[in-house]
């Protein structure tokens, strides 16, 4: 399964809660599933801590610097799978979204 990447930037709303201001996009991961039913956060941790992104300086850096999950959290923003949100625990700061690809052709469409 395979996920497009951005980073959010994120604007505190004075409630506790987050705004989007804008996002950015930093490539795609893939994740060994091949259902988003089977997709789990640490697979999407894994990947993202192993998904390299170009600096500005010409210089890679990782999306993820860690795996923690006791630092990180993981969670299906809309219960649908179209959204997920990777983010600190600490203050529930959200810092990427993750969007699933469809494949262009779906088993259903077919006509058979």
């Amino acid at each position: 399964m395979t996920f497009e990447v951005f980073d959010l930037d994120m604007i505190p709303d004075g409630i506790g809660m987050w705004t989007e201001n804008d996002r950015f996009p930093l490539g795609r991961i893939t994740v060994p599933a091949d259902d988003l039913y089977e997709v789990t956060d640490v697979m999407l941790l894994r990947a993202l801590s192993e998904h390299k992104i170009g600096h500005a300086f010409g210089r890679d850096c990782f999306a993820l610097t860690t795996t923690d999950r006791r630092r990180l959290y993981v969670e299906d923003l809309y219960a649908d799978g179209s959204w997920f949100e990777v983010g600190l625990k600490k203050g529930r700061e959200p810092i990427i979204g993750l969007k699933p690809i469809e494949a262009s052709v779906s088993k259903d469409s077919s006509g058979c």
